[in-house]
């Protein structure tokens, strides 16, 4: 059946279950419903991309333009020693002690839980890793 503008489907002889085809029929013949199902496809990805972006931007900002801006470098620092070797007091003394460190300090360099401000800065920290990339090379 043929459906022609002006026509009313009652005239046309389509039935309801014929409209739907019409629908998808008339859907494949204009552009413009093709760049719609596309767009259609990228809002939902392109959205939580867009909601992803701002989460992390947000979390940079808060932890970087902030007062837990000295806390980061610290934690970020701490890590660094932490996550690899770190040598004995023994093995490197002259560092230990030019950084005010004494072998119990050094044994504390050692675990996770360390957060004594004044005996470990972030300087200090920087320093014991710095020399044992030296001791390593």
């Amino acid at each position: 059946m043929n459906y022609t503008a002006g026509e009313s489907c009652v005239d046309a002889g389509l039935a309801p279950q014929d409209l739907a085809g019409l629908a998808l029929d008339a859907r494949s013949e204009f552009p413009h419903t093709r760049a719609l199902a596309l767009l259609d496809a990228l809002l939902a990805p392109g959205c939580l991309l867009l909601a992803l972006v701002a989460l992390f931007g947000v979390n940079h900002l808060a932890w970087t333009n902030s007062e837990y801006k000295d806390y980061y470098t610290f934690d970020w620092t701490r890590s660094e020693l932490i996550d690899s070797v770190v040598h004995e007091y023994s093995q490197m003394p002259e560092v230990y002690d030019s950084l005010n460190m004494d072998e119990n300090a050094s044994k504390l360099c050692k675990g996770w839980s360390f957060y004594d401000t004044e005996k470990f800065t972030t300087e200090s920290l920087r320093a014991v890793i710095d020399a044992r990339s030296e001791f390593v090379h």
